[in-house]
Parts: C-alpha cells; structure tokens; sequence
C-alpha cells in the first residue's frame, strides 16, 4: 500500500522582499520514501523557500505542516529536529577542528546522570548512524582531514540524526544543492546512501540544477518560475530536454525581459543587433587604429577551486561574459585571474606580460582590478567614507613628496568620481552602507577606472542592484570598453549578460561548455547552454 499522507506540505506560500515577489503561492507535498527534486532557474525562489522552510524567513501567507503538526514562526533549531526536519546547505556549516562526531551530534549528544557526554555510548550511535548511510568514516577524525565528498556525507548524516529525532513521524530531509563539488563516482554514491534512507522511509527534498541527478534519483519533481509553481509531476518517463524545457519556458519570465529591455536601453541595442566586432562600438568615441591586435588579457589553462579549465583571449574594448549554473566555476574565474585565491595551474598574460605568480598587488600594477560580487566585505570599506572608499585606490594620485595626502587633490579626485559617475547622494562624507547598493557599485567601479586600469574582472556586479543603477552601471561599462578597457564579467543574472556582452562562455563543471557570440547572445540561448551543460549521465 502506497503511502498518501504528505509528511511535508506547503501549502499557499508567499513571500516579498519589498517590491520584489519571491515566491508566488507556492504548493507541493512529499510523501513517505519519496524524493521530489525542487528545480527553477537563478532568481526563480528555490532558495527563498528553503530559507523558509529552514526558519530563516518568514512567509508572507501560506502554511507549512511537517509530520501532521504545522510550522509556526518563529522556527529554532530545537523545533525543527522535533518535528524531524533535517538540512543540508550548500555551505555545509561543518567545523574542520571538530570531529566527525562532535560535528553530527553537537548539541545532541546523551550524557550520564552527572552531565558528563557519553562518549563510548555516541560513538557507537555515529559509527551505526553512517553505516546505515552505507558509508565507513572514522567518527574520531577531524572534519579537515576529511575528502570533499566525505564532508558531504557528514553533513547529510547530520541532517538525518535531526530528522531521526521526530517524535512522531517520519524523518524528512532538505538537500540544497549537495553535489555541487562532488564528481561523477561520489555523486553515485550519495545517491546510493538517499536510496538507502528513502528505502525506510525518510523523505528527500532535493534543490539541484542538473537534470541528469533529477532522473537519476528523483521520483517526482515541482519546477519554480518567477517564483511560482510551473510543474508538478513525475519524473517517469521523463527526458533531459523536457525537463530543461520545464524550468527555462517558452518565454523568459517577464521580470527577466523587463530587466534585459533595461540594460539594453541603457546601451542603445535591442536584443539580437549587438555587433560582432568590437572595434564598431569602440569607433564611436576613438578612432579604430587604438584597437590593438594584441589582446589586453591572456588565460592559459587556469584551474583552483571549482575551476578545472578556463582559457580566454580579451581582446581590447570588448567585453565578455561568463556564467553557469551555481557550483559550474564561473564565480571564481576573476578572483582566479586576479590572483584574489591561488590558482593550481595556468597562465596569465596582460598586456602581452606573463604573469606566472600573480598577486593583486601585481595585478594593479599590470592595470587589472577586481570588483567583487560582496561589496561591503571584499570590495568597499562599510564604516569608511565615500572619499576614503574612492581615494584608496588612487594613492599615488594624492600623496605630496613628503608622504601625506593632499587634500583639495583628494576632494577633486572624489568629486569627479561622483559627478562622472552619477553617484547620488553626491555627500563626500557620507558613510558608504548609508548608500544604496547601486551607488555603492558605481562607486567601486569608478574607483578603479580613474585609476587608470585598462582590465575590469567583476564579480555579479549587478547582485543587490535596483534596476535603474543596473542600466547605469552598464553604461559605464560600454563606455569603458569603448574607450579602449576591456571587461570580463562573471555573472548568475544572465538578462544582464544580454545587454552587455559582445560574447558568453557557458561554464559546467568548472570547464567551457559553450560560446555565444552576437545575436547568439539571448537570455533563452544563454539558459538553455547551461543546462544543456550540465545534463551529463550518471
């Protein structure tokens, strides 16, 4: 006899971060043994309901029911492992100095009469816990030491000893993106641990890009798009194309056309004229011999962190693009490039200069610079004021022969920042958090380019960005490009990528997969290569 009663029920949930609606009456079930996949594209609200479900935001409307009791906010770590919900994020959240053990059970672990853990009895509890997972790990051993797909493992134990706590039900886990860093063979063996646990009984809710892992392990699937349910069905006799159909659509959500309608007004294109050739759009403002045939940046072979390969040729005045689906390397490529983390393997070469141990400091020097996609933390000072913000990066502008900054050239500097830049409020003194995050973006951008750099590497440059900065901050770039920098641009939000790339690289599994080029580049076409990518067979 089947199972029918939803161990988790959804029902009706709605959820707005001001004007912007995340999620839009959102509904599914999951039953007893059942692995449904939670799928949609960047910005679709997958993450938003996880966050929800995990405690972290709360629903506008709608209810949630776990196990027969239903969720009422504020939800802590306490009620959730009463109610047997357990969950993996993408961050995993282990502690490399704690012990496999102390990781699973922390907060958890029995104790004697007189308070003292019981340390033979948890060991022993682990030891069993990961066998049944199907997996063999020292229970002793620091996390740190542990391989990525162990740490994995870990984390999903962990995730099944809360759900296991239910005091009435069945255990229920939530999977955010788990085999994002996992390769072919440890991914076959997390899914042979979910099977094991579905097999009694536990339920699965797994977030994941890859259609492949969908029709691998998932019975069922529900599909997000802008922020509400498209799809609700089976995965039985279910295709990689019809399920890649599912989530991208027919037709780019609205909200997706609005905001591409935007950039390319700020630009002056409209999607599918851009030119193929650079040195058209950069003739507008220069004269086309300062186009050299010499490419500003050169990368060989690049490779560290989630990157296995990157190879790019930058030509000046151009600007490209690169993104993928979450976990695919496209978010390191920058920091890879500027040497913001240390790269295994390859080559960089600026301005026909290799770089072989390249450092940022050397990179500055080289004329490259890094925007980062976290502005507060990687890019601006928070608590510094808008001049300090701008002036860092322009030091050998401003300081006199006896070491000290000239004021009047450190105020005009920042104020024809300001002004060319269209950063409002235009206060010199202004601490930079009381600015909004557009203008915080032109800040760091124009920082840079009245440093004189001729290389731009960025980082989601329009994340946390009104709309209407978002067509400001691509004019700046055009105009950049056009008069002779060139830009690479590392990006999730690809209607953005539509209005301001002559090319796309597609990344999957930290490799190039695709290239678009001119009127290629359509946010239909850029989505479709992305997961076109990632299908794969397991």
């Amino acid at each position: 006899m089947v199972e029918t009663q939803p161990v988790l029920h959804v029902q009706e949930v709605s959820k707005a971060f001001g004007a912007t609606q995340a999620l839009r009456n959102v509904s599914l079930q999951l039953v007893r043994g059942e692995v449904r996949a939670l799928l949609g594209h960047n910005g679709s609200g997958k993450s938003t309901l996880i966050k929800i479900l995990a405690g972290y935001h709360r629903p506008d409307n709608g209810q949630i029911w776990l196990n027969g009791t239903r969720v009422e906010p504020p939800v802590t770590s306490g009620i959730l492992r009463h109610l047997g919900l357990g969950i993996l994020h993408q961050d995993l959240g282990l502690v490399d100095t704690m012990s496999v053990l102390e990781n699973i059970r922390i907060g958890a672990m029995s104790h004697n009469c007189l308070r003292k853990i019981q340390w033979k009895h948890e060991r022993q509890y682990v030891t069993e816990l990961l066998q049944e997972m199907g997996v063999t790990i020292d229970p002793l051993i620091p996390v740190g030491r542990l391989s990525v797909a162990q740490r994995v493992a870990v984390a999903i134990a962990r995730a099944f000893d809360v759900a296991k706590q239910a005091v009435n039900g069945v255990p229920v886990i939530l999977l955010d993106e788990p085999t994002a860093a996992l390769g072919e063979s440890e991914i076959e063996q997390l899914f042979t641990s979910i099977d094991r646990l579905a097999a009694t009984g536990c339920a699965f809710l797994l977030v994941t890009h890859k259609p492949a892992e969908v029709l691998t392990v998932a019975q069922s699937v529900t599909v997000l798009r802008d922020g509400a349910v498209v799809a609700d069905r089976t995965t039985v006799g279910m295709t990689a194309s019809e399920l890649t159909d599912l989530i991208i659509g027919l037709q780019p959500a609205q909200d997706v056309m609005d905001r591409t309608a935007t950039v390319l007004d700020a630009v002056g294109l409209k999607e599918g004229q851009r030119g193929t050739q650079v040195e058209e759009r950069a003739g507008q403002v220069l004269d086309s011999q300062l186009i050299s045939s010499i490419p500003r940046l050169q990368v060989v072979a690049l490779a560290g962190r989630g990157v296995k390969r990157f190879d790019l040729s930058l030509a000046q005045g151009e600007i490209v693009g690169v993104t993928g689906l979450q976990g695919s390397g496209f978010e390191d490529v920058p920091g890879l490039i500027f040497g913001w983390w240390k790269r295994a393997t390859g080559d960089v070469v600026i301005n026909g200069v290799s770089a072989p141990y390249l450092h940022p400091w050397q990179a500055v020097r080289n004329g490259m610079a890094f925007v980062s996609g976290d502005r507060l933390r990687e890019g601006g000072v928070a608590h510094a004021t808008l001049t300090e913000n701008v002036s860092m990066t322009n030091l050998h502008r401003l300081v006199g022969w006896l070491g000290y900054i000239i004021h009047s050239k450190e105020v005009a500097l920042v104020s024809e920042v300001v002004k060319r830049f269209g950063i409002r409020p235009g206060y010199l003194k202004a601490r930079f958090t009381t600015l909004s995050g557009g203008n915080q973006q032109k800040a760091l951008i124009g920082r840079w380019v009245v440093s004189g750099v001729r290389v731009l590497l960025m980082h989601e440059p329009t994340a946390g960005v009104d709309v209407g900065s978002v067509g400001e901050i691509a004019t700046i770039l055009r105009q950049f490009a056009a008069e002779g920098g060139s830009v690479l641009i590392a990006s999730s939000q690809v209607e953005d990528l539509v209005g301001l790339c002559d090319r796309v690289l597609v990344m999957a599994g930290g490799e190039v997969v695709a290239e678009l080029a001119g009127g290629e580049v359509n946010t239909v076409q850029l989505i479709r290569a992305c997961y076109n990518g990632n299908r794969g067979t397991l």
